[in-house]
Formats: structure tokens, C-alpha cells, sequence
């Protein structure tokens, strides 16, 4: 009985922490002992029962990313202005996200793997631990200090945290949406303990107060409830979905804005910004107005600039960016344009970015076409998705850890999607 235990349910236990430290600073190492023993229960379980590796009937999604995959070794090795640097960077980085991508179908595709509620509460864990690490954080500083640290949180700060908390929103609300359209439920729960953590997601988010945040939460409350009013039939009310949804986004903004100021003269600060914004006085600091704004789209406009000089890519990175503008502007310290979009075509070029979204809209439609026929998870896959891609338009990175982590979990959402669904996959 402990051997089944073991083999069903331990990987909830190297699952959780691997997912939850992807992006958190300073964890490269833990996160490197999480996978290496994911990859020993992997190979313990595999050992007398071998994963179907029979390809489903239609397979875009895997087309699309040995697709991705080719156009970035062919950018790396001829298109790169240094291309020893970037096969570097694509093996050590890229290389990881196959790897982790190919452990989550393993998992999921095991002949004797039946009950995959684990891996469902593994993969929601890593993601909710980041509502309740934020909570227990405020809580104690509260305590300490008798002040809120707005932003903060045990594993980092709102840049580092908050893609996580609204990616939990992402699994709850797909959870919530089911339930009420009569289709099964991706937790085995109470309805209340899921409210509970609706509630303590949305007040974690407000916490953080990260803009991008609060921008995809409504995104995705938008998204459920359009999934909720063309699925529901007669058992939901278009009335009352859109009160329900309207309810659940006004709720979202008070707490943004109750915790935060981070919204006032948005539209002010924004102009400024158009109207002045240079690279050089970005890095200097000498700038008026809000750096939120003001960084952003000055950081935005340089990566722009790069991609019109480079439209095929500048060379596979972590550092693309930073390189980009040392080489062009003799400016030190840049990291990212914080857009990802930006980011990842100036390093793989405009046909890389073509890939990746040609991928991402793929996965999306795959998970509404299969939550239509019935599976929770499928939902849960797209709104996952329009979570992390989305938001990497704002305010994101799609390289590194955080890029591994939801590639990474993508991959379990999908082939829980696909095992059950192959017969009705897109073409």
C-alpha cells in the first residue's frame, strides 16, 4: 500500500516545490534538486510500467513547438551575432524546458497511472503557495511593524510573485466555472474551500499590487464567463454570469486599488512618458514622472528600435536584451525591456515570436474545445495560457526559470487534456 501511495502521490511532493521556486530568486540550486528527484520517481515508476508514447491522432501543438525549436537552432547557429553564445544559452535553457516538458507527459501518459488528481493539486500548489506565502508574509510585518510592506512577499516581489497568484486564479476560477455548468470538477473540495481561496488569491493580488495583475485577472474572470455563458445552455443565465463575473472584477480592483496607489494618474504619467521618454535618460535616472511608465516604455521603444534593425533576431539569450543595447548604446545594467514579446523577438527574430504565439493559440483553443466536451482541465489549460503569454505582453519574461516553470505546467495541463480527447483534437 505505501509503494502505490508512493508511486501515485509522492511526486505531489517534489511537483509543488519545483513549480513554486521557478522565478524566485536565489533557488536555482533547490530547484535543481527538486527536478532530480522528480526525474528518480519518474524513472521509479516508469520502471514496470512504461509510458504510451504513442502520439494522439492530431498532434498541431507538437508540430508547432519542433517547429520553435528548429527556427531557434537555425537562429542561434547562422542568424546570431554570436552564435557559440546562444547554442549555449539554447542548450542550458531551452534544453530544460524540453526536458521538463517531456517528465509531464511521462507522467501523465503511464499505463498504470489512473487517478491524476495529484498531479492537479501539485500543479495548483506550486502556484498557490505564492497566495499564501504573500498572506503569512503581510501577516507577520503587520505584526512586526504594525504596517503592510505592499509588493512583498516570503519568495520575492510583486514582479516575481504575482504571475503565480493569477495564475491560481486561473485554476479556480476553471474549478468554479465547472461546477456551476453541472461538469465535473477539477478539485475534489467543497465549493466554500474554493471561494476561500478565490478570496485569499484575489486579496494576495491586491497585495502585490502589480498593474499586469490586476490587467489578466480580468482578463480571465472575462474569459470564464464567456466560457460559462456558451457552454452553460439553460443552466446558467447570461444575466446572471455577467453579475457573477462583474461582482468577481469589481472585486479584484478594490482590493488593487484599497492597498495601492500604483494606479493614480495612470493616464498622465503615461503621456509624459510618450512625450519624453529616451533610453539614455532611463539608465541615468534623470527623468519626471512615474518610472513605472516612464522605464517601460522608454526600455520598450529601445527593444522595438533592435527588432526593426534585427527582424530575423539577435541571438538566443538571457541576456539578449542587455546585450542589444551594450553593443548599440555602450549603456551597462539593462536586463529586459519587460515585455517578453519584446524581449523574445529581438533575441529569435519575428518568426520566433510567430511560433510561439502560432503555439500558444493552439493550446488555448485545444483546452476550450476540450472543456466543452466536458473536461474541467481544459479551461484550466487556456486560461493558464492567456495568463502567462498575455501578461509577458505588459509586463514578463519569456526566458529563464519563469518561462520553465509555465512550460512546465503547461505541459501536465495539456496532456491531461489530450489523453482524454484525442479523438477531438485540432487539426
Amino acid at each position: 500500500m505505501s509503494l502505490f501511495l508512493i508511486k501515485s502521490y509522492g511526486g505531489a511532493l517534489w511537483l509543488a516545490p519545483l513549480i513554486a521556486l521557478q522565478g524566485t530568486p536565489g533557488t536555482g540550486f533547490i530547484r535543481s534538486v527538486f527536478m532530480f528527484i522528480g526525474l528518480i520517481h519518474l524513472f521509479w515508476t516508469l520502471k514496470h510500467h512504461p509510458p504510451l508514447f504513442s502520439p494522439p491522432q492530431k498532434v498541431a501543438e507538437s508540430w508547432l513547438l519542433g517547429a520553435l525549436t528548429l527556427w531557434l537552432i537555425v537562429q542561434s547557429s547562422f542568424l546570431s551575432v554570436s552564435a557559440l553564445h546562444s547554442l549555449t544559452e539554447l542548450v542550458g535553457h531551452f534544453g530544460k524546458i524540453l526536458l521538463l516538458i517531456w517528465i509531464a507527459i511521462a507522467f501523465v501518459r503511464r499505463r498504470d497511472c489512473i487517478n491524476f488528481s495529484w498531479m492537479l493539486y501539485g500543479v495548483f500548489g506550486g502556484f498557490f503557495i505564492h497566495v499564501l506565502s504573500t498572506l503569512a508574509f503581510q501577516g507577520w510585518r503587520y505584526i512586526g511593524t504594525g504596517s503592510l510592506s505592499i509588493g512583498d512577499s516570503f519568495l520575492g516581489n510583486y514582479g516575481y510573485v504575482s504571475p503565480y497568484v493569477t495564475g491560481s486564479l486561473a485554476f479556480l476560477l476553471a474549478d468554479l466555472i465547472s461546477r456551476y455548468l453541472g461538469k465535473p470538477r477539477l478539485f475534489n473540495i467543497p465549493t466554500w474551500v474554493v471561494f476561500l481561496a478565490l478570496i485569499l488569491t484575489l486579496t494576495a493580488q491586491g497585495l502585490l499590487a502589480a498593474k499586469a495583475s490586476t490587467v489578466m485577472s480580468i482578463v480571465l474572470i472575462l474569459m470564464a464567463a464567456i466560457a460559462a455563458m456558451v457552454y452553460g445552455h439553460k443552466t446558467l443565465s447570461s444575466r446572471t454570469v455577467l453579475l457573477v463575473c462583474m461582482a468577481i472584477i469589481g472585486t479584484s480592483l478594490v482590493f488593487s486599488s484599497v492597498f495601492s496607489s500604483r494606479w493614480d494618474g495612470a493616464t498622465r504619467h503615461l503621456t509624459m512618458a510618450i512625450q519624453q521618454a529616451d533610453i539614455k535618460t532611463a539608465f541615468q535616472g534623470s527623468f519626471q514622472g512615474d518610472g513605472s511608465y516612464y522605464l517601460r516604455y522608454a526600455w520598450g521603444k529601445a527593444g522595438l528600435e533592435g527588432i526593426a534593425a534585427h527582424p530575423l533576431g539577435y541571438g538566443y539569450g538571457s541576456e539578449g536584451y542587455g546585450k542589444y543595447i551594450f553593443d548599440t548604446y555602450a549603456i551597462t545594467g539593462a536586463v529586459s525591456s519587460h515585455s517578453g514579446w519584446i524581449d523574445f523577438t529581438l533575441d529569435n527574430g519575428i518568426p520566433g515570436l510567430a511560433l510561439l504565439l502560432a503555439l500558444s493559440a493552439m493550446l488555448v483553443y485545444r483546452g476550450w474545445n476540450v472543456f466543452g466536451q466536458g473536461n474541467p482541465v481544459g479551461l484550466a489549460l487556456s486560461l493558464f495560457v492567456v495568463n502567462y503569454i498575455g501578461r509577458c505582453a505588459i509586463d514578463g519574461h519569456l526566458v529563464g526559470s519563469r518561462l520553465t516553470g509555465f512550460a512546465f505546467a503547461a505541459a501536465f495541463l495539456w496532456a491531461l487534456s489530450v489523453i482524454s480527447s484525442d479523438a477531438h483534437s485540432p487539426d
